[in-house]
Parts: C-alpha cells; sequence; structure tokens
C-alpha cells in the first residue's frame, strides 16, 4: 500500500483522477494494464479503479492487481503481486478487499 497527501484540496472527480493514474502507471514501466474496471471495494468519497497488470520484475513476468483511490486530500494505491501461472491467491483478494478510508471527509 502507498499514499500520498495532496495540498492544495483537490476536487474528486474523474477529471482529477487520470492525472493520479496516469502518473503511477508512468512509473510502471515493465508493467502492461490487463484489465481496468470499478474498485473493489469501493471507498466513498473517492474515485477509484482496480486494475490487473502483467509486470516484469527482476527479469520474471509477475501479475499486479489492486486498485487506485484518488479522494480530496489521499490518494492510494493498494496493489498486490503473485506468479502468472496462478489464480489469483485468496489472501491477496482478502488484501486488496479489506481496504476502508476511516474518515470519508479526508
Amino acid at each position: 500500500m502507498v499514499y500520498a497527501i495532496w495540498k492544495p484540496q483537490e476536487d474528486v472527480n474523474e477529471d482529477r483522477f487520470q492525472p493520479y493514474r496516469d502518473y503511477f502507471m508512468d512509473n510502471l514501466q515493465t508493467c502492461d494494464v490487463l484489465s481496468e474496471e470499478p474498485p473493489s471495494p469501493p471507498v466513498r468519497g473517492y474515485v477509484g479503479h482496480s486494475y490487473r497488470m502483467n509486470c516484469m520484475v527482476q527479469g520474471k513476468k509477475k501479475i499486479l492487481v489492486g486498485n487506485l483511490y484518488s479522494g480530496k486530500h489521499y490518494t492510494y494505491a493498494v496493489m498486490a503481486m503473485y506468479p502468472p501461472d496462478m489464480l489469483i491467491p485468496p489472501t491477496i483478494k482478502k488484501f486488496t478487499d479489506s481496504f476502508a478510508v476511516l474518515d470519508a471527509s479526508k
């Protein structure tokens, strides 16, 4: 999990989400997006998307899954990686689905 703080406050909408998404993806130069869907779980007060990506990490193929969220003051990346020759492990799904923001006003 990674987070960043916005100062000043940002609008919460798809137009403001896209620069965050693009910046995050630009830093994953060895990854290709396979799918982009609504976040799981959705978080009230945040715009988010769920991703599944093929990545090369130290010369090995990996699958990166998770969600990006953008709110008024914070952005979050909740991601996990696993080998491509297996289904998503239940522990990874449990981890990504467990994300919640305790104070959505932030």
